[in-house]
C-alpha cells in the first residue's frame, strides 16, 4: 500500500508541474497580448508594421525601430543607440545629444534639458524648447509634440513641417514621417511606414 500511496503522490506531483508550466506559459501569453502589443496590424510585436517581426518592423528590419540603420534602437539614427537615436546616440531620445533624457538637448538633464519635464527650457512641458507647450515643445509649443508648431499632432512635428505626425518630417503622415509620409518606416526607402525613404 505504501508503494501505491508512493505512486499516486509521484502521479499528483507530475500534474501539479504540468498544471505549474501551463499557468506560467498562460501568464506569459497575458503578459505579451494585453494592451495589443503583439499580434495587431501595426502591433508591438509580430502584426504587420509591428515593432518586432513584421516587414519594415521596429526590430530587424532595416530602417527600423531597433537594429537596423534608422531604426529605433541600436542602428544609426536608430531610437536608441545609434547616431540621431532615441536613447543613447547623438540626437537619441535618451542619452545622446539631443537625447530624450540625459544627452544634450535631452529631456531630462542634458545640456539643454534643464531636468525640463516641464517647465524649464528646452524642458518637457512648458519652458521655450519644451516637450509640451513652449518653443520647440513636444505638445502646443512651436516645435512641439502635439499642438505647437512642428509639434508631434496638429502643428509642426505633427502636421506641420519637421512634424512627426502629419507634417514633413512627421512621425505618421508627413515627409520623413514614421508611419505614412515620406522617409517613413516601412513601405518606402528609409520610410517608417509608407513614404519614400
Amino acid at each position: 500500500m505504501l508503494m501505491v500511496h508512493m505512486a499516486m503522490l509521484m502521479v499528483h506531483m507530475a500534474i501539479l508541474m504540468v498544471q505549474t508550466v501551463m499557468l506560467m506559459v498562460h501568464m506569459a501569453m497575458v503578459a505579451i497580448c494585453s494592451y495589443g502589443y503583439a499580434n495587431g496590424s501595426y502591433g508591438y510585436i509580430n502584426g504587420s508594421d509591428g515593432y518586432v517581426n513584421g516587414s519594415d518592423s521596429y526590430a530587424n528590419g532595416s530602417d527600423c525601430y531597433t537594429n537596423g540603420s534608422y531604426g529605433y534602437a541600436n542602428g544609426s539614427d536608430g531610437y536608441t543607440n545609434g547616431s540621431y537615436g532615441y536613447a543613447n546616440g547623438s540626437y537619441g531620445y535618451d542619452n545622446g545629444s539631443y537625447g530624450y533624457f540625459n544627452g544634450s538637448d535631452g529631456y531630462a538633464n542634458g545640456s539643454y534639458g534643464h531636468d525640463g519635464y516641464a517647465n524649464g527650457s528646452y524642458g518637457y512641458a512648458n519652458g521655450s524648447y519644451g516637450y509640451a507647450n513652449g518653443s520647440y515643445g513636444y505638445d502646443n509649443g512651436s516645435y512641439g509634440y502635439f499642438n505647437g508648431s512642428d509639434g508631434y499632432a496638429n502643428d509642426g512635428d505633427a502636421i506641420g513641417s519637421y512634424g512627426y505626425a502629419n507634417g514633413s518630417y512627421g512621425y505618421d503622415n508627413g515627409s520623413y514621417g514614421y508611419v505614412n509620409g515620406s522617409d517613413g518606416c516601412v513601405n518606402d526607402s528609409y520610410g517608417y511606414d509608407n513614404g519614400s525613404y
